[in-house]
């Protein structure tokens, strides 16, 4: 079982079904126990995806206690001050925070907390000014003496106070976010967030100004709340077609028209730019003794989240029990295609087939309908057309248990039937080799269910080739 530190969130939220979070925050209990937060807007997040979330995450990783929060736009505007915005979602380490908002909002909290105890008293406002990456103190007057000064401190020796604090809570990189620091004695006519309760205890009315200025809360308009909260869901950059290199190899045996057949295949896929992809897969195995295998070659187009357009070619020889008749070849090319539509892919293929038999030649169409009853068990249902069978029917299963050693291993069985009596029935197992988890996003992000698989062009080798 995986330690939930180790988990790639930005890759875990790239699976539709889970929606998407803004904030992943990590607590550990004196007793070592570790508790897991999620935080989600309800744009972004449904109910149903964040139960299903919470299972997953209690059921795979070392989580006792997943909670998982959705929140409401308006109550994510509802703060008025960075720190009662922060207060829900402070956490002894934070996993995931994409746009970084957490991050600097933290460093800004802590660093209106030494600026505070090193001036003691000068400072009356702490405010943030998002848009422009300024950091605005506001000095009390009340304590200022005519000059200006508080002790043997002016506003400049203050600033230099300020931008010391900055450089140790930032690392040296304060001006990654923090772009000019004002230090004056009134409040600036712009719109800026006060970072502390204290810069709230004033009658001046800032935050009513802004907000009647803004039409939002401060929070939503300066520092990206908004933003937060919806722009996961909004975002329409395509995902990789294929995550990075990978590949599976499955173990064969079972029945084709009577005779049993073992076989093993294997595929290796891997990018080639961030939206086109190939694969190649092959077969090798026996049929009633005689030799059976092929090999395919595929080049696609995919975005993970909606579906992949691709061409493909391939082919399938069979030796015969003929002394006579020798070898039978059969080949294809190919269109393919897949829509994903939540848990269910719609995928097929269309092309022209051609072997050495008279009459063997014409038209390969097949159709299937493969359901993901949880992201690691598939059910497929299909048919096919070709030139040797004008009508087969296709069923299958396919199961990864998720074994901590063998995270990659699943157990499938498959299988064809038609006219003349025709069936095919394997069973096996494959173990896959990549970077996704779920036997879903193998699917989807890593490999894709081959429909030029030799295993399945031996469905359209004419029979003659086994001497029937």
């Amino acid at each position: 079982m995986r330690s939930v530190s180790s988990v790639d969130f930005a890759r875990f939220f790239q699976c539709t079904e889970f929606g998407r979070s803004f904030l992943v925050g990590m607590d550990s209990s004196a007793s070592g126990a570790v508790s897991l937060s999620v935080h989600a807007s309800r744009v972004s997040m449904t109910r149903k995806q964040s139960r299903y979330l919470s299972r997953i995450l209690r059921q795979k990783h070392q989580v006792k206690t997943c909670r998982v929060k959705r929140y409401g736009v308006r109550t994510l505007e509802r703060a008025r001050s960075l720190e009662t915005f922060m207060a829900p979602y402070r956490h002894d380490n934070i996993l995931y925070d994409p746009t970084g908002v957490f991050e600097r909002a933290s460093k800004l909290l802590r660093i209106a907390g030494e600026i505070r105890a090193e001036l003691n008293g000068a400072v009356d406002k702490l405010l943030w000014q998002g848009d422009k990456g300024a950091l605005i103190v506001v000095l009390n007057q009340g304590n200022a003496s005519d000059e200006g000064r508080f002790g043997d401190a002016s506003p400049i020796t203050i600033e230099t106070s300020i931008r010391a604090i900055l450089s140790d809570v930032c690392d040296q990189k304060s001006s990654d976010f923090i772009r000019a620091v004002r230090v004056g004695y009134s409040v600036p006519n712009v719109a800026a967030t006060p970072i502390d309760q204290q810069s709230l205890t004033s009658q001046d009315g800032v935050l009513e100004w802004l907000k009647s200025k803004t039409g939002t809360s401060a929070l939503a308009a300066l520092i990206g709340v908004g933003a937060v909260a919806t722009a996961p869901a909004q975002d329409t950059t395509p995902g990789r077609a294929v995550s990075g290199v990978n590949g599976e190899w499955g173990l064969i045996g079972g029945s084709l028209n009577g005779d049993t057949a073992f076989m093993t295949e294997g595929a290796l896929t891997f990018p080639i730019s961030h939206q086109f992809g190939a694969r190649l897969d092959g077969t090798l195995g026996a049929r009633d003794g005689h030799f059976l295998g092929g090999a395919a070659a595929h080049f696609f187009w995919r975005d993970p989240d909606k579906g992949l357009l691709g061409v493909a070619g391939g082919f399938a020889n069979a030796d015969t029990n003929s002394a006579t008749a020798g070898s039978s070849d059969v080949g294809a090319f190919v269109g393919e295609g897949e829509l994903y539509l939540e848990n269910l892919t719609v995928s097929g293929l269309a092309g022209y087939q051609f072997s050495d038999g008279a009459g063997n030649d014409g038209f390969l169409g097949r159709l299937d309908f493969e359901w993901y009853a949880t992201d690691d068990l598939l059910l497929t249902a299909g048919a096919e057309t070709n030139p040797v069978h004008d009508l087969l029917g296709r069923v299958g299963v396919e199961y990864r248990p998720g074994f901590d050693a063998l995270p990659g291993l699943s157990f499938f069985a498959d299988g064809a039937f038609g006219e003349n009596d025709f069936y095919r029935a394997y069973g096996g197992i494959r173990l896959y080799f990549g970077s996704s988890t779920t036997l879903k996003d193998r699917h989807r992000r890593d490999t894709f269910r081959s429909h030029l698989f030799s295993t399945r062009l031996t469905d359209s080798v004419p029979s003659v080739a086994y001497g029937d």
